[in-house]
């Protein structure tokens, strides 16, 4: 999953900024786009943590 999100942010960042340009703006975009592709798969994985650290805390009735 980690290598699915790094391809997909390689991708965008190679295809929206092919050309070598050096206005802040294409830079901040850049960083954006870093950005959420690493803060995404945390913020998933966070959530899939809590989510089984919950399903084990609760009791099983029986």
């Amino acid at each position: 999953m980690i290598t699915l999100f790094r391809r997909f942010r390689e991708r965008l960042l190679s295809t929206q900024f092919s050309e070598a340009s050096a206005k802040a703006g294409d830079k901040f975009s850049k960083y954006l786009i870093y950005v959420n592709g690493k803060v995404i798969p945390m913020v998933i994985s966070s959530l899939n943590a809590f989510q089984i650290s919950s399903l084990k805390q609760k009791p099983i009735k029986s």
